[in-house]
């Protein structure tokens, strides 16, 4: 693949992370205390299975979160991965039968504070840094590559990223592009309209989301919206006049509420889609609800799939009180969980920055956390141009008017995402 194509993916990536992290930004900006909340589900204890304890000394990680800030509360988070953790040590037997142990540090968001969680993280000399949805990844991924330390997330993806040997990001970010892709051809749709936080971060991404409509055979109209805008009716209406059969929104949860309202103002009858974080709170937000709504995403809401119901029960054991959904609290866990199967045949006798890269690349396929049916491997050959990617499985979730999940289409990406 030539290089011009290969930094233009790249490049878009960037600013689709940018786009997403907007998102989680917005979408746990509640000041509620995760102490404060209470799980959403119903839990089945027994999926948590047989008891089996890790023994030995700990095998410490690294695990970089945001904190708390005016902006978000991102301490769900950590309660979750924590969670993880207990549930490896409990029921797993830990990684090769050592318990994990957490270092973890929190960034506040923050370049300067992600530098120096990075450095934290090189003197306690851990051999692998996790971070679930790092929002300034290129400092962190920087210093830990000089170091050679391993650097593994779930669906932070960035060019520091995707771009060095020591890093690896689970879950394919370009799902927001592909799943309306997906939709379009099974319902034989030819027009797809587009709207997407504009900032400058996302400048390159219609520089690989118009290519990769015009491969897939589909019209695009795409317009960036300046973040808070309150009203976004004349963008709408605009796309909505050249015939698009299918809407989709890409951004935060204020974009979302606001494009959504002013799709049900202007009468529009074809098939909305948001990115997942969108979710949270936006049936209440929106009047009358969103009744067919879709959701095109890695990580399924739906507590019948048997992942998100593990996720559930190891929540309800080891972080009672902590609100399991709507708040960003799944990635801590999913990201400590791809790592617990992702190295599982790691030989700990000697553990080393070395032996966990060794471990990630020669894994078999694992099951892709709270997606069952679906694999990650990290062996760097999923894609020639997005080696750090461990995955392409992601999922398109139909909602009810309340934002439950009523149906659930599990996929690969490949296919959407042709430039050849």
């Amino acid at each position: 693949m030539r290089a011009k194509t290969r930094r233009a993916v790249v490049g878009a990536l960037s600013g689709v992370l940018a786009i997403v992290g907007a998102a989680c930004s917005s979408s746990g900006s509640t000041a509620k205390s995760s102490a404060e909340t209470t799980p959403t589900t119903t839990a089945n204890l027994a999926l948590l299975g047989p008891g089996k304890a890790a023994t030995g000394a700990p095998l410490k990680i690294g695990f970089i979160y945001a904190g708390q800030t005016e902006a978000i509360d991102d301490r769900p988070e950590l309660a979750t991965a924590q969670a993880a953790v207990k549930y490896v040590n409990e029921h797993l037997g830990g990684v090769a039968g050592r318990p994990l142990e957490l270092l973890s540090c929190t960034d506040n968001l923050l370049p300067a504070n992600a530098i120096d969680c990075a450095n934290q993280m090189i003197a306690a000399k851990v051999p692998v840094v996790l971070q679930s949805q790092p929002t300034n990844p290129a400092p962190v991924m920087k210093l830990l590559a000089a170091a050679k330390i391993p650097y593994f997330s779930w669906e932070g993806v960035d060019q520091s990223i995707l771009l060095s040997p020591y890093g690896w990001a689970i879950g394919n970010p370009l799902t927001v592009l592909g799943g309306p892709i997906k939709f379009a051809k099974d319902n034989d749709l030819k027009k797809v309209a587009m709207v997407y936080i504009d900032i400058p971060a996302t400048a390159s991404f219609r520089a690989i989301a118009d290519p990769i409509y015009k491969k897939s055979g589909i019209a695009l109209v795409a317009t960036g919206i300046p973040p808070g805008t309150p009203d976004v009716a004349p963008q709408v209406q605009a796309a909505l006049s050249k015939g698009a059969q299918e809407f989709v929104v890409v951004g935060d949860s204020t974009l979302c509420i606001n494009t959504l309202k002013a799709l049900k103002t202007l009468g529009f009858t074809g098939q909305t889609m948001i990115n997942s974080q969108c979710v949270g709170g936006l049936a209440q937000a929106v009047p009358g609800g969103i009744k067919g709504v879709v959701v095109a995403t890695i990580a399924s809401n739906d507590p019948r799939d048997p992942e998100v119901a593990l996720y559930d029960a190891v929540v309800a054991k080891y972080a009672p009180g902590t609100q399991a959904h709507g708040v960003n609290a799944e990635p801590g866990y999913a990201v400590v969980i791809a790592f617990a199967r992702g190295v599982k045949d790691l030989d700990t006798s000697d553990v080393t920055p070395a032996r966990i890269m060794q471990a990630l690349t020669s894994m078999s396929p694992q099951t892709l956390p709270l997606l069952s049916g679906q694999t990650f491997q990290c062996n760097r050959k999923l894609a020639a141009l997005t080696p750090a990617v461990c995955s392409n499985g992601a999922a398109l979730e139909t909602l009810d008017a309340s934002g439950n999940v009523t149906r659930i289409e599990k996929f690969d990406l490949a296919p959407y995402l042709s430039l050849g």
